[in-house]
């Protein structure tokens, strides 16, 4: 009756690892593993439960296959238990010292064991040596598996801050240096670059601090971009710069989007846009730099206003040189401010 034990304690088990599952209690990844190790057990025990009852003479070596399998996927799953992320404690890449140690055992107990058996003239004990070496092998491809994935996650973010603003998520200037050289490849390719420079930004820095400009800049950038048609680029060139790459656009259609930029930045803050329309054969550089002088004319003739090609002279809303009220603790910057028509009258 003892024996009958054993399959029973293999179900509940069983069951309570099943539980453990379906409630997240047990990792997803490590579930199969826990499992189907149980299930192995449970297949043992009950065949060596018939055996023993039906035919003790069946008992032989061949029905300890399942519990080997068991205990190859018990190894599996402990040796492959990776930290949780955000866990504390937890440093990806970094082998914990119970798995390094089980590691150094399954290399060299085998050879071991080959040597004391040699010296000691025995026969070789195979399932010794296969054991430590399947065991080896899998613990080494774990290793390589977690150092890749490691690799890969580290690669995918330094690949994101070489690329994008952490700010506002907008493309930085090597990626706008990407752009406009595509953009120009062609000699003649039409081409507008813009660049737009928020009026009195250090204003908004010295009266509510620079998490009061960050919150300017992330707005800003949420208003313009929802002005832009597909294909059409923004990127953060510094500070409160940005830069708009608009692909084979007439400079009126370049001109009218870009004054509803201006008009969509947050009130009651302004913008002033340097517009270049591409000359033919012109390349990016120079196209940015001439964008970049008109802006600066832009800010010399008032604010608020479009200078550049095909650009009006005077701007739709006269510039209001303004000091922005500084945000209430946890209210917006937005919220805080007035309408663009209440800050105008």
């Amino acid at each position: 009756m003892a024996v009958a034990a054993y399959p029973l304690l293999d179900v509940v088990l069983l069951a309570l690892l099943l539980r453990a599952v379906f409630t997240g209690v047990l990792h997803a990844q490590r579930a199969v593993l826990w499992v189907g190790a149980t299930g192995f057990l449970l297949v043992g025990d009950a065949v060596f439960f018939v055996l023993l009852q039906q035919a003790p003479g069946g008992v032989t070596d061949w029905y300890q296959t399942p519990y080997a399998v068991a205990f190859g996927c018990l190894i599996c799953a402990v040796a492959g238990a990776e930290q949780q992320p955000g866990r504390a404690g937890a440093t990806p890449g970094r082998t914990s010292g119970g798995r390094a140690a089980l590691l150094w055992a399954s290399t060299c107990v085998p050879s071991v064991v080959l040597v004391a058996q040699g010296l000691l003239g025995y026969t070789v004990d195979w399932l010794v040596l296969g054991s430590g070496a399947l065991l080896t092998a899998v613990l080494t491809g774990l290793r390589l598996q977690a150092a890749l994935r490691t690799s890969r996650a580290q690669a995918a973010a330094l690949e994101q801050l070489a690329r994008y603003d952490d700010l506002t998520g907008l493309p930085n200037r090597r990626e706008l240096a990407l752009a406009l050289e595509s953009a120009v490849a062609d000699p003649g390719a039409r081409a507008v670059v813009a660049v737009l420079d928020l009026d009195h930004f250090k204003r908004v820095n010295d009266a509510g601090g620079h998490a009061a400009g960050d919150l300017l800049l992330q707005d800003a950038t949420r208003r313009w971009q929802a002005q832009l048609p597909s294909g059409a680029g923004l990127y953060r060139w510094g500070g409160e710069e940005f830069v708009v790459l608009l692909r084979g656009t007439a400079a009126d259609d370049a001109v009218a989007l870009l004054d509803r930029i201006r008009t969509a930045t947050p009130a009651p803050h302004t913008v002033s846009i340097g517009v270049a329309v591409r000359r033919p054969g012109e390349p990016g550089p120079a196209l940015l730099v001439r964008a970049d002088e008109q802006v600066y004319r832009a800010k010399a003739t008032g604010r608020d206003r479009l200078c550049g090609d095909g650009a009006p002279t005077v701007p739709i809303v006269p510039a209001v040189p303004i000091v922005p009220p500084v945000p209430q603790p946890g209210q917006r910057l937005t919220d805080a401010l007035p309408s663009r028509a209440t800050s105008a009258g």
